[in-house]
């Protein structure tokens, strides 16, 4: 969001920043303490006054729009701030919010899907809560997963309406609506800001070589990753290193009760949140990314990139970043015993962990910076403009 507010202000556009005010975002912080809002006006809109809650109201509710994604309350406020401000082009980030801007209808619309496709979300998110949930957690899921795969879909086919443009970050989307919407969803390679530096590198700990797992602990991608770091790659790595190794795992939240085994290992240290995540990544031996999802613009894979990290992936991550070449610039297993060997060829072979190095600063420069990215959103915004004019 923030590289994308600078392109648009480079463009000599004029920005109006809408937050929702139940927004949990950075953003809905008052304006003025990050550099780029100066100059972006920031409107906070509020939530409206909740109507009478009757029984046939919310059972209304619970059909509607409003009642699967509350933020459709807030329509009319964003239909007045647009008719307002008059702007050319409306942007959306978040599926949330397009329910809210399905009464603009005369204003061009670029979606940009950030999120996985909903359907495949969903199905995948069920299939990681029944591995765990208890027989009636079980049985209430899978009486669920029927009324959201209409509801879903339904909301996917909509977005063809609602929006003048749909490009999405991760490839796999991309196809995804192109089938669903019969028309071209454009992939935008969204740009991940430059946090590289020339500081030390964090301090090398005394649990042998160091790998490094970021994200979202609680989030869908890591426990994915996470079950197969518990359930087959942990005991492996026991047997080929045996107390020569160790795994940090770094991000706020905690772990999904399905991993919480992870915890007890005594290998394993779960560092929590870590502001200032640049001299981590540099310092590891490895970046170990084992998303099993085949979705996903994974925001850990580009911010290793940048630091030019030595990355292990999951064979699942390069369906959705191609930019991903094995023994380019980076290291791709399938099982769990090609993960560990190419983990340890991360530990011994110094000329192949510069090689992987250096290829991968120069993919993020080439493909995810802030200056690879410029050219792509102004013809992304041209696009919209003139689709919506045709």
């Amino acid at each position: 969001m923030k590289v994308n507010v600078t392109l648009l202000k480079e463009m000599g556009l004029h920005v109006t920043l809408a937050v929702l005010s139940n927004s949990k975002d950075e953003l809905a912080g008052a304006p003025g303490q990050d550099s780029y809002l100066e100059g972006v006006e920031f409107v906070r809109i509020e939530e409206p006054v909740p109507r009478r809650k009757t029984l046939i109201g919310r059972l209304t509710r619970q059909l509607s729009l409003e009642g699967w994604f509350p933020v459709a309350r807030y329509a009319p406020a964003l239909k007045d701030l647009v008719n307002r401000i008059k702007p050319e082009i409306v942007i959306a980030y978040s599926h949330l919010a397009l329910p809210a801007l399905r009464q603009v209808r005369n204003t061009p619309l670029l979606f940009v899907i950030t999120q996985p496709p909903r359907l495949n979300y969903l199905y995948q998110t069920l299939l990681m809560n029944l591995s765990s949930a208890n027989l009636v957690g079980k049985l209430k899921l899978l009486l669920q997963l029927p009324v959201h795969y209409w509801f879903l879909r339904r909301f996917e086919l909509q977005i063809a309406g609602w929006a003048t443009h749909v490009t999405c970050t991760d490839i796999t989307q991309s196809r995804h609506y192109t089938r669903l919407l019969g028309r071209e969803c454009s992939r935008y390679r969204s740009p991940t800001p430059d946090i590289l530096t020339n500081r030390p590198l964090a301090t090398p700990k005394k649990e042998g070589n160091r790998i490094v797992c970021v994200g979202k602990l609680a989030g869908t991608q890591s426990t994915s990753a996470f079950i197969l770091l518990q359930d087959r790659l942990l005991g492996l790595l026991d047997a080929r290193f045996g107390d020569k190794y160790s795994v940090h795992l770094l991000g706020g939240t905690a772990l999904q009760r399905r991993v919480a085994k992870l915890a007890r290992h005594p290998r394993v240290f779960l560092r929590g949140h870590i502001a200032d995540v640049e001299p981590e990544l540099r310092a590891a031996d490895v970046i170990l990314v084992a998303n099993t999802l085949p979705f996903g613009y994974s925001a850990r894979v580009r911010t290793a990139l940048c630091v030019g990290a030595v990355i292990v992936v999951h064979t699942a991550v390069t369906r959705t970043i191609p930019e991903l070449r094995h023994e380019h610039n980076c290291l791709v297993g399938r099982t769990p015993q090609e993960l560990v060997d190419a983990i340890e060829r991360c530990f011994t072979d110094t000329a192949l962990t510069w090689h992987l190095r250096g290829n991968a600063r120069a993919t993020y420069e080439k493909c995810f910076s802030p200056e690879a990215a410029r050219g792509d959103f102004e013809a992304l915004v041209n696009r919209t403009l003139r689709e919506a004019s045709a």
